[in-house]
This record gives structure tokens, sequence and C-alpha cells, in this order.
């Protein structure tokens, strides 16, 4: 549907995540979403993550963002957050693809393996606005030999 703060199609393939895809008001609202993956069976060692985003927000405030978190069993268990994206200062209709290398994620402490898992978390912060967000082609690779 034609909705301005949507995207008009997934970024490649015909499926995607979206918080909602409807000519209405059905965004994030004061809150929060979040998708959160099953586990992933991985090597442990060096590891990258990538995805497409989209953020389509109609006036960014504080707080309007899109977080992403990993959870490591090797590392702890504990759910650490590796990116956070804020929208652009003008309304994009743009997916942006985003990696995050092992060195990014080896110095936060991760070394992937058997368990890991990704969250993603999607803010409205205050003052209330249209936050509309996609998620597509989430990939997480083992990369080569271990560290």
């Amino acid at each position: 549907p034609s909705w301005p703060f949507a995207p008009s199609a997934p970024s490649s393939g015909s499926w995607c995540w979206l918080t909602d895809n409807s000519p209405a008001h059905v965004d994030v609202d004061g809150g929060a979403v979040g998708l959160e993956s099953a586990p992933f069976n991985m090597p442990e060692g060096p590891f990258a993550i990538s995805y497409r985003a989209y953020l389509g927000i109609s006036n960014p405030a504080p707080g309007d963002n899109l977080s992403v978190w990993v959870m490591d069993p090797g590392s702890g268990g504990e759910w650490i957050q590796v990116a956070e994206h804020q929208t652009p200062a003008t309304h994009s209709t743009d997916w942006r693809t985003h990696t995050i290398s092992d060195d990014q994620l080896s110095a936060l402490g991760l070394s992937g393996g058997p368990g890991l898992r990704l969250r993603f978390v999607g803010r409205d912060g205050s003052p209330p606005s249209v936050v509309e967000l996609g998620l597509d082609d989430i990939r997480v690779w083992a990369q080569g030999c271990s560290r």
C-alpha cells in the first residue's frame, strides 16, 4: 500500500519484516517493538552480521532508533548492543545495508558459536512520531579460521 513512511517493496526478493505496511497509523507508538532470532547453529570463531534496514520516521526525535543486539552463550550469555541507527535528518525511502565486522564484534567480547542470537529493537521516543521499521536480508556468517 501507498504510505509515505513505509517502503514500497522489500529490499530484495518478496519478503521482509516490517512494523506494518498499511495506509494508516499503524507504526511503533511511544514504545518499542522487537524481532528476535532463534539460536544460530554456527561454529565458534570469527563471524560477521549484515542486514538491510529501513527507517521511516516522520519527525526524528531523540530516542527514535533501531538498535541491534547479540546474545552469545560463549561470551557469558548477556545481550550486548552492537549497533544503533538513527534516522536521517530528512525522511528517506531507502533501504540501507549495514555490516558489523568480526573486529567490531570481538572488540565487544563476542566470540560466535552455537546458540548465538540476534535481536533488533525499534523505538519511538518522545515526542511520539510516525516510526516505521523494516528489516531484510539478515545474515550471520562464520569467517575463516578461528582466532
